[in-house]
């Protein structure tokens, strides 16, 4: 546009790899309902492992022969038929050189994403069991199933998900000159699924009853289990201004020798806090698998002043009856974060070629502690707990002193 302002766009499509499928083709080549685990990735190749061990050696092999009546089976499993995943990619940014070294940019940045991991009880009733009058028995609920002697509650692993990444990214550079070097970014974002995963595992706390409804993808639409809106970094080195070469100190001496060449490293890190679904216990839907169910959603579920012991509001919830609950999936967010590490850094000049290089770092440098989600237990709105936060996320203050030779 001008010597001084670019714009810059791209698109790309990509495609996601079998072992990128989910946590279970991470760690075995396939697992299809109804057989037993498939070849398990992690005993291949393990350190200090005999080159020559045969597959056939592998603890796992051969395949176990699949129970005389698997229709009952609990655990998870893959559609055989699954296909890989895709992305298509897009950004927009514009930059502008504000001076010779300091350098701004705006950008959107995109993505469509299909055939993503959706994972539910494939095999519960299409609907919930209940006529209007009475709940219905468990034969009669078996009926509602895609496949009536099939009744497993087992999780079912499909590649028919879908989601979408749109944000806005501003960013501030300086590049090294006169001492410091340094980056200030913000990213404004929003990310969409229908299902991050697994259950507790990539779908988050209360995860279990993201998809409470196999059958109607789009009643487990919401924010994505790992979304997170708001993104603000800060990182840098700063050469100090004392010592030889510099504005202070240049000519030497003890005070020189002390308190010149040092250099200052920052990192920091401020984000919103992760979302979680609310759910309660037992079969309130009669669909044939427990824990599943989202709550009905009659109030704000956001607290004026949240704190460990209650972070949201638990009467906001209430259990359904015969039917699935009206709340969304990742409905609450958890405690945001934010962290500063500090490094300090001197180099000493031991002749011509070689240098020692001490190092002061501490981690978490003003000890904040950051809360973690609720565990999942306590996102369970009938447990005399629920709300309550127990843990930590991230690291306490840790301090380290290091010296190095370079040469």
């Amino acid at each position: 546009m001008s010597p001084k302002t670019v714009v810059r766009t791209g698109y790309s499509l990509m495609w996601d790899a079998l072992v990128n499928r989910g946590q279970y083709s991470q760690h075995e080549f396939e697992r299809g309902w109804p057989l037993s685990p498939g070849i398990s990735i992690s005993e291949l190749n393990r350190p200090g492992q005999d080159p020559n061990t045969r597959i056939e050696q592998l603890s796992n092999l051969p395949f176990a022969v699949p129970p005389a009546s698997p229709w009952t089976l609990g655990g998870f499993f893959n559609d055989p038929d699954r296909k890989d995943p895709y992305s298509h990619q897009f950004h927009v940014e514009v930059q502008r050189e504000i001076t010779r070294n300091l350098l701004t940019s705006v950008a959107y940045v995109g993505s469509r994403n299909g055939r993503l991991e959706y994972a539910g009880c494939a095999t519960c009733a299409t609907r919930p069991a209940y006529d209007g009058t009475r709940r219905l028995t468990p034969a009669e609920r078996d009926q509602l199933r895609p496949y009536p002697y099939i009744t497993g509650g087992f999780t079912y692993e499909q590649d028919n998900g879908f989601g979408s990444y749109d944000a806005l990214q501003v960013k501030v550079q300086h590049r090294f000159a006169h001492g410091i070097a340094t980056v200030l970014s913000y990213t404004w974002s929003k990310t969409i699924d229908t299902s991050s995963g697994i259950a507790l595992a990539e779908n988050g706390i209360g995860g279990g009853a993201g998809v409470q409804d196999f059958f109607n993808i789009d009643s487990n639409k919401s924010v994505a289990s790992y979304d997170i809106p708001h993104i603000l970094t800060w990182a840098g080195v700063w050469e100090l201004p004392a010592g030889e070469g510099k504005k202070w100190l240049s000519k030497g001496g003890v005070a020189a020798a002390i308190l010149g060449n040092w250099q200052l490293n920052w990192n920091s890190l401020i984000r919103s806090g992760a979302p979680f679904t609310p759910f309660v216990s037992g079969d309130p839907a009669n669909v044939g698998v427990n824990n599943r169910t989202r709550p009905n959603l009659v109030g704000n579920p956001v607290l004026d002043n949240p704190t460990v012991k209650k972070w949201f509001n638990v009467t906001a919830f209430t259990v359904p009856v015969n039917t699935f609950g009206d709340a969304g999936r990742n409905i609450v967010r958890g405690p945001g974060f934010w962290n500063v590490d500090l490094g300090l850094q001197r180099n000493i000049k031991v002749g011509s070629a070689r240098s020692l290089q001490l190092r002061f770092d501490a981690y978490n440098v003003f000890n904040h502690i950051n809360n973690d989600l609720p565990t999942n237990n306590f996102v369970n709105i009938q447990d005399a707990r629920a709300g309550e936060i127990t843990g930590i996320t991230g690291y306490t203050r840790t301090m380290q002193v290091g010296l190095r030779m370079v040469f």
